[in-house]
């Protein structure tokens, strides 16, 4: 009996497998992709019927040999699907070429029965050609890519004169892939977007800072082009954009602030040890508080591995002059010897409460050593005294108050 039921359960199992194995593929999609949601001003769509304004009407032109094109109407989105997918060009021949320059995305929607890869290429009408290859999943995958990750023959490409795009090299997930010509293949919603311009960034630059040159080391700061490290945000917590002004100033601007690190990847440390104080200008839209936070390399990197920070207070809607002694606690427990990262956390409202996803800016962020800025004899007699009063260096010697930069209160 026991061999008689074995003998069943194992047939059972391979006849439900082969069958498994048998099974056809979908041959189309039964549902839509999610309809786009971008602002209609900030998109330039190829195929996607979401968007009839701004819309360039590009269509399939069978050029890849495939019979079986035919437009899906799927929960209201329209879809081009295909039994035989080989490879296919998309175009509008009613003009020579479109000019994309002013979109930084490009976003479509693939559908695949089985888990594959396809490549995106793009031609321009004089011949600059470059193509992406993408993972996809079984089902519908919506693609969101970056415009600068394709490589264009020829150099730089100022994606002027745009004529083609392609869908081609459909093929397995092996590490040798096999072709999957003939396989079932979907497409729909393509289109170019561009990230909304931000609304907060400063209208105007932080004051140009007056440290003399050789007393400054800075982590980033237009004003000491020959005496920066060259940080840069990691993006690790927020998105940022390179704001520059006609003055030759450049920001960090971040138009929903959340947290973030900066640090240059070149190196793995940076010694600043000579220096006893910090200088940043942050801009924000709320009364707010923001903790500068220093982060040493790792030990298991062969660094100290320190990390600590303070708050500071920031009012709104102005630049704020932020100096930190760096004698003073947290800091004082560090030497400085190894810094690898800067980080920008703990952003709360004045009154309480979290002030993440509101505007935030930042500008020279320098290391300086205020015994060499001015200051009658302060490193001679060293009687002088220093105090951070909202956020701001005071020097006070001799029974007189000095700013930063050595004038009289």
């Amino acid at each position: 009996m026991k061999k008689h039921f074995l003998f069943v359960a194992l047939a059972a199992f391979f006849s439900f497998n082969l069958f498994a194995q048998d099974e056809p593929l979908p041959s189309a999609p039964d549902l839509a992709p999610a309809v786009p949601d971008k602002d209609v001003a900030n998109v330039l769509a190829l195929y996607c019927n979401h968007y009839t304004e701004n819309n360039l009407h590009f269509i399939v032109q069978g050029w890849g040999g495939i019979e079986t094109w035919q437009e899906l109407d799927i929960e209201g989105t329209k879809v081009m699907s295909c039994q035989d997918m080989k490879w296919e060009i998309l175009t509008n021949e009613a003009q020579p070429s479109y000019d994309v320059s002013e979109y930084d995305k490009l976003h479509f929607d693939v559908w695949v029965p089985q888990a594959s890869r396809i490549t995106l290429t793009v031609e321009s009408k004089v011949g600059k050609k470059g193509g992406v290859a993408f993972s996809l999943n079984a089902g519908w995958n919506t693609i969101d890519a970056e415009r600068a990750w394709w490589p264009i023959d020829a150099g730089e490409y100022d994606w002027k004169d745009l004529e083609y795009i392609i869908f081609e090299q459909f093929q397995t997930l092996d590490e040798e892939p096999q072709s999957l010509e003939n396989t079932p293949f979907a497409f729909t919603n393509i289109y170019f977007w561009k990230t909304p311009a931000p609304q907060n960034i400063p209208s105007e630059a932080p004051a140009d800072p007056t440290m003399a040159e050789d007393h400054v080391m800075a982590l980033f700061s237009s004003a000491y082009p020959n005496r920066t490290f060259n940080f840069a945000p990691t993006s690790w917590g927020s998105q940022w954009l390179d704001v520059s002004y006609s003055g030759g100033q450049h920001i960090w601007y971040c138009d929903a602030f959340a947290w973030d690190g900066f640090t240059n990847w070149d190196a793995d440390h940076y010694d600043l040890t000579e220096y006893d104080m910090m200088h940043a200008d942050v801009y924000v839209t709320v009364d707010s508080r923001l903790k500068f936070t220093f982060e040493a390399l790792s030990a298991g990197d062969g660094g100290s591995g320190w990390k600590n920070g303070a708050s500071v207070e920031l009012k709104a809607n102005e630049w704020n002059a932020i100096d930190l002694d760096l004698l003073n606690a947290p800091y004082d427990s560090y030497d400085f010897t190894d810094l690898r990262y800067l980080i920008l956390e703990g952003f709360g409202k004045a009154e309480g409460g979290s002030a993440e996803g509101t505007p935030l800016a930042i500008a020279n962020v320098y290391f300086w050593n205020s015994m060499n800025q001015g200051v009658e004899n302060i490193d001679a007699d060293k009687v002088a005294t220093k105090h951070i009063v909202n956020g701001q260096l005071v020097i006070e010697k001799n029974g007189k108050r000095y700013n930063a930069i050595g004038t009289q209160f």
